[in-house]
């Protein structure tokens, strides 16, 4: 039998919704899951909602600002580890260091060229030839932990 993961997942856009429903087929839908701002539970033209897999699936939906209040309160513990994959929020410290193993961030650059949003579109506007995905922990400042792992493209 495979040992629980406590998990959080916080994200959205068509990576993070895929990354979602790969965690829920192996069996380890997270304890919550935190939605971009602008998912609002339904389907668009440009993704599918996060939110709305996670209702689906029976998943609790949390707001960051609840998230962060439902720590204050030490209402979450042994949490093992948040997923932060395809996010558009800023998370807190105190959420960030919630975890025992760590928080993990999908970054769509080889960090640390293009930190921040709109990666994607800066190596495109500057010609780049060459661009890539970066797995890595979340340090205190935006894309700046320890790297897990590159894939060039």
């Amino acid at each position: 039998m495979k040992n629980k993961i406590k998990s959080i997942f916080i994200g959205g856009k068509t990576i993070g919704y895929n990354a979602l429903k790969i965690l829920i087929k192996k069996n380890y839908p997270p304890m919550f899951v935190v939605g971009n701002l602008d998912d609002y539970a339904r389907d668009n033209r440009w993704h599918n909602s996060t939110i709305k897999l996670a209702k689906k699936n029976k998943i609790r939906i949390l707001s960051l600002r609840q998230l962060n209040k439902k720590i204050d309160k030490n209402k979450l513990k042994n949490i093992d580890i948040i997923f932060c994959i395809g996010s558009t929020q800023i998370l807190p410290s105190g959420v960030i260091n919630l975890p025992r193993l760590g928080s993990l961030n999908i970054h769509p650059s080889l960090l640390p060229k293009y930190r921040g949003r709109y990666s994607t579109m800066y190596a495109i506007f500057n010609g780049d030839k060459i661009t890539g995905v970066t797995a890595h922990w979340i340090g205190e400042k935006i894309d700046t932990g320890n790297v897990i792992s590159k894939k060039v493209i």
